[in-house]
């Protein structure tokens, strides 16, 4: 899987958890985790500037069913809220794969407000053989293998508020990730739910078992 697109809030408590963050006087310059003010410009606010409300969505984000059966999260961690105004952009790089809170397998970017408030802004990935540029609706997540190279584009009007975070998964490597997300999928007729989560708890055991 290149990437996913889900929404994990409706757009009442997207809204809610923009109110609390405008609310808050923690706010960071973006230097703070990358010094290099070329390449990034924004305002940052972190987990601990805002614990409630980054407890509320990372509940939601493992609560979407979809992210669960295809990424199989151990933790999610990392997270801030971030706000960009005129001008302000994080240009190509590449996300640090381990850090000494855990692996960071999968990147995700929820965003928070409606897109017709800013303009410019695009979230560009590059998947080889193009690059693929997303701005989108309120409440919705997109996740990616953390490996992939990508820029946030300089925003021209309005401001962009979005989440970022990282997912350290059961699952280290992504060939295997996809098995396990292709047997996930094909269960997913089953209307018992239990049946359902209990074969795939199956799986991981088997997993871990083989990776030893």
């Amino acid at each position: 899987m290149l990437y996913l697109i889900e929404t994990v809030l409706n757009q009442h408590y997207a809204q809610k958890v923009v109110h609390n963050a405008m609310k808050s006087n923690q706010w960071w310059d973006g230097t703070t985790t990358n010094n290099n003010k070329k390449l990034k410009r924004n305002l940052q606010l972190f987990e601990k500037d805002l614990p409630e409300t980054f407890a509320y969505i990372k509940e939601s984000l493992l609560e979407n069913h979809r992210i669960l059966n295809n990424f199989f999260p151990r933790q999610i961690h990392n997270m801030m809220i971030t706000r960009s105004g005129y001008g302000m952009h994080y240009g190509l790089h590449n996300d640090v794969i381990i850090t000494k809170d855990g692996r960071r397998d999968l990147s995700f970017t929820l965003f928070l407000c409606d897109k017709s408030s800013y303009q410019g802004g695009d979230l560009c990935l590059q998947i080889p053989p193009e690059e693929k540029n997303f701005r989108l609706e309120q409440g919705e997540v997109i996740v990616y293998p953390t490996k992939y190279i990508h820029e946030v584009k300089p925003v021209t009007d309005g401001e962009r508020i979005v989440c970022v975070g990282w997912i350290e998964s059961e699952i280290p490597e992504q060939e295997d990730r996809e098995i396990l997300s292709t047997l996930s999928e094909s269960l997913n007729h089953i209307n018992d739910k239990t049946a359902h989560t209990n074969a795939i708890n199956g799986y991981l055991r088997l997993y871990k078992r083989l990776s030893r």
